[in-house]
């Protein structure tokens, strides 16, 4: 479709609304094809293929989400610094997103920037108390800045937040007794 939108278009005045509309229909076309390959190589654990694909979608076509995946490719990947400054960006977007918040402070805890990962996991954890994976990279960040009084006191406000799930029960135990330790 798209090749034969080229041929028409190269023999058709573009100021007709038809074949304005006809080439904004292959374009959109194209733009979804490649989104959809974007998503299965970043799937497949093809993350730069996954890059690779995005960086084909114009400008004008992208979406959001688009940038995501283009951050969580250059998190596996181990580029943090290039993860972080598309999360960083997108921020305004996706603030009250724990995921996002959640992905910049793991971006945050490898870039040693220790102190912002522990902002922005508070915020994670504020809108998904539920999430221990957000809680062990708080205690990580925490752990680092010597503030594990601190965290300490996040995770019992959790725990009272999620007394009915066991799951989180059982880690509440080993980390307090790991706190404990610690101490």
């Amino acid at each position: 479709l798209y090749a034969s939108l080229e041929e028409f278009i190269g023999t058709t005045p573009l100021n007709d609304d038809i074949t304005y509309l006809l080439i904004e229909v292959g374009s959109a076309e194209q733009s979804a094809d490649l989104w959809v390959n974007a998503r299965n190589a970043f799937e497949s654990n093809q993350f730069e293929d996954a890059l690779s694909v995005l960086s084909e979608i114009p400008e004008e076509r992208y979406e959001g989400s688009m940038d995501l995946y283009r951050a969580y490719s250059h998190m596996r990947l181990s580029d943090f610094k290039q993860a972080q400054a598309i999360l960083e960006k997108k921020m305004p977007e996706f603030f009250e997103n724990p995921e996002v918040n959640l992905n910049l402070g793991i971006c945050f805890i490898q870039n040693n920037e220790v102190d912002k990962s522990i902002e922005v996991l508070k915020n994670a954890i504020e809108m998904n108390p539920g999430s221990i994976f957000a809680h062990k990279c708080l205690m990580v960040a925490m752990q680092k800045a010597e503030k594990l009084d601190e965290f300490r006191v996040i995770l019992e406000r959790s725990f009272r937040l999620n007394v009915e799930s066991f799951e989180f029960f059982r880690y509440f135990q080993k980390t307090i007794q790991k706190l404990n330790a610690l101490s």
